[in-house]
């Protein structure tokens, strides 16, 4: 059960993310991944993970922790993307080096 091998291991990252926190991080992971920069106005607009003010709140203290950073658009100054940091890069590769040793 490689699932149950991960819920047990995955206590091994130290983090001081709440689950909430994590999944709006993962958010963000995923479009990165897609090659998708994502915009503040996107995250914030993540509805499954909390109202508006509440995603602007936990994407406040993802930057003030060191998970985050805002890149302004050279093309429009109004544009704001969200991106990792290498705190959160770190993160990934602990849960990726987690989820091969299942």
């Amino acid at each position: 059960m490689k699932y149950l091998n991960y819920i047990v291991r995955r206590h091994d990252i130290k983090t001081d993310l709440t689950p909430n926190e994590q999944a709006l991080l993962n958010a963000v992971f995923m479009m990165v991944c897609a090659k998708r920069p994502m915009t503040v106005m996107q995250l914030v607009e993540l509805e499954k993970h909390g109202s508006q003010a509440t995603l602007h709140r936990r994407m406040s203290k993802l930057i003030k922790d060191g998970y985050l950073t805002k890149v302004v658009d050279e093309q429009d100054n109004r544009v704001k993307y969200v991106t990792l940091t290498k705190k959160a890069w770190k993160f990934f590769m602990k849960v990726e080096e987690i989820m091969e040793a299942l």
